[in-house]
Formats: structure tokens, sequence, C-alpha cells
């Protein structure tokens, strides 16, 4: 996590979006963007790279279907 830190405050980032939808038997859509502090979008692969690891080894989403269960969906910020 430290080594994020400087690339972070290079690209001069406010905040960080994850949206992800699940559900149906498949992970379907994840996505990660990322904000200035005037809501223009910076582009920064490293960092997404990064926390995309960090969410599939940190959360257990829960993807099967018994034909009951919808799906979940979301966004953290």
């Amino acid at each position: 996590m430290n080594e994020m830190i400087k690339p972070w405050k290079e690209k001069g980032i406010a905040r960080g979006e994850f949206e992800f939808s699940c559900g149906g038997d498949s992970m379907n859509e994840t996505d990660f963007t990322f904000y200035d502090s005037q809501d223009n979008q910076v582009d920064a692969d490293e960092l997404e790279s990064y926390f995309e690891g960090e969410v599939y080894n940190q959360v257990e989403f829960y993807e099967v279907s018994d034909g009951h269960y919808m799906g979940e969906f979301g966004q953290v910020v």
C-alpha cells in the first residue's frame, strides 16, 4: 500500500471509485475510476492494477446463483 501513495499524490488524485456487478454465476463488470479535486478523470493504470488485486485479495464476492440469489452491485468511493 505504501508504494501506491507516491503515484496517488503525484497524479493529484482526490478520490477513486470502484463499481462492481456480480451474480448469475459470474463476476460481470468491475471498473476503477480516479478523479482529481476538480472532478477530472485521471489515468492511473498502475493504481488500478494494484487496487484491483487488493479488492480480490480482501473481498469475497458471492457470484454463484442458486436460482434465488440475484447478485450484488454497487459503488465504493
